[in-house]
């Protein structure tokens, strides 16, 4: 395992309480003026500009990275999916309205995306996983995007943080515990390795790096296995 790249970190959806967002506004319109009648919406696309309105003054500063994310649906206990849409860089303020220009688009952009200052990349160059000191268990809690069968590439979320000490680039394995059987004990059973490639204080983003068994679920038990120093 390798660290990972800042594109897994800012593209990775998170799994957080409403309260933990850090928005400072949202994005209100594309700049799009036209006289053509046009039946949708335009979409907000690469290198597009558009207007966030500021929750208050003074929120962003120009040259200011930008973090857009939409709000998605509810994994109880653990908070709210939110899906990074994009990135861009506030180019002029006036008032509480910040023109951003989007530099990257990670999902569809639209208006009502929340707006966020962009978080450090926290990975340091050359570091890789290493043998963890701590032996620390939680669960897989739900994925990034939910249907039968889990893909490698894909995103899972870890009921552990940053309050547990997990770090970006740390690695777990998902299992099927030891099992008693009229014949015996069934021994434990590999699942899947994911690394993290987003934390938040309660919670981790996962991608799914390897899948032994088509049984990844909510529910499995997970381990870390290799942690970043």
């Amino acid at each position: 395992f390798t660290a990972i790249a800042p594109g897994d970190f800012y593209r990775a959806r998170l799994l957080v309480q409403d309260a933990e967002v850090p928005a400072v506004g949202k994005l209100v319109e594309g700049i799009s003026p036209t006289v053509v009648p046009i039946e949708m919406t335009p979409q907000i696309s690469l290198y597009a500009r558009v207007y966030v309105a500021l929750d208050r003054e003074g929120g962003l500063r120009v040259g200011d990275a930008v973090h857009f994310f939409r709000r998605d649906r509810e994994v109880r206990p653990h908070g709210r999916v939110y899906v990074s849409t994009g990135m861009g860089s506030v180019e002029a303020l006036e008032g509480n309205v910040a023109t951003v220009e989007v530099r990257t688009v990670y999902d569809v952009i639209s208006v009502s995306d929340l707006a966020v200052p962009a978080a450090r990349f926290p990975v340091r160059a050359g570091v890789a996983p290493r043998t963890p000191r701590q032996a620390l268990e939680g669960r897989l809690v739900g994925f990034g995007v939910e249907h039968p069968v889990q893909l490698t590439q894909e995103l899972a979320f870890l009921d552990l943080g940053a309050a547990a000490g997990v770090k970006e680039g740390d690695v777990f394995s998902a299992y099927v515990p030891r099992t008693q059987k009229d014949w015996g004990t069934r021994p434990e059973i590999p699942v899947a390795r994911m690394q993290v490639v987003r934390v938040t204080d309660r919670t981790a983003t996962a991608r799914i790096t390897g899948l032994e068994q088509p049984a990844l679920e909510v529910g499995l038990p997970v381990r870390l296995v290799s942690e970043m120093p």
